[in-house]
C-alpha cells in the first residue's frame, strides 16, 4: 500500500502523519523468469519495453532466428530463439516492459 503524509495544526503546533492509502493499486506485473537450465525456455537478455514480436504459437523457428525485439534507451535488440523448434507459448505482448531474465516464449524441441 502507498503512504500519503497529511498535513495538520494541532492547538497552534503543525503537525504532519503518515496514512495508508487504500485507493492506490499497485500496477507491478510479476512475471515469470525464464529458468537458464532450460534450454527451450527463452528469456530477456536486459530489461527493456517489447516492440515488436515476429512468431506466433505454432510457428516453426531456427536457432537464433528473431522472436522479438527489445528497446531499451533508444536502442534495439533483436532476441532469437535458443533452439530450433516449434513456438509453445509466448508470454509477452508489444509494450511489456519486461527485466533482464523474464520469460519471452517457451520453444518445443523436434
Amino acid at each position: 500500500t502507498a503512504k500519503r503524509d497529511v498535513y495538520f495544526e494541532l492547538n497552534g503546533e503543525p503537525r504532519i502523519v503518515s496514512v495508508d492509502d487504500t485507493s492506490v493499486k499497485p500496477e507491478v506485473v510479476a512475471r515469470v523468469r525464464a529458468d537458464p537450465a532450460n534450454k527451450n525456455q527463452l528469456g530477456a537478455p536486459m530489461s527493456g519495453a517489447v516492440v515488436e514480436i515476429k512468431v506466433a504459437v505454432g510457428d516453426k523457428v531456427k536457432a537464433g532466428q528473431a522472436v522479438c525485439v527489445l528497446s531499451a534507451m533508444k536502442m534495439e535488440t533483436v532476441v532469437g530463439a535458443p533452439a530450433d523448434g516449434v513456438i509453445e507459448a509466448l508470454h509477452v505482448a508489444i509494450g511489456d516492459n519486461l527485466g533482464a531474465g523474464d520469460l519471452i516464449c517457451l520453444v518445443k524441441t523436434e
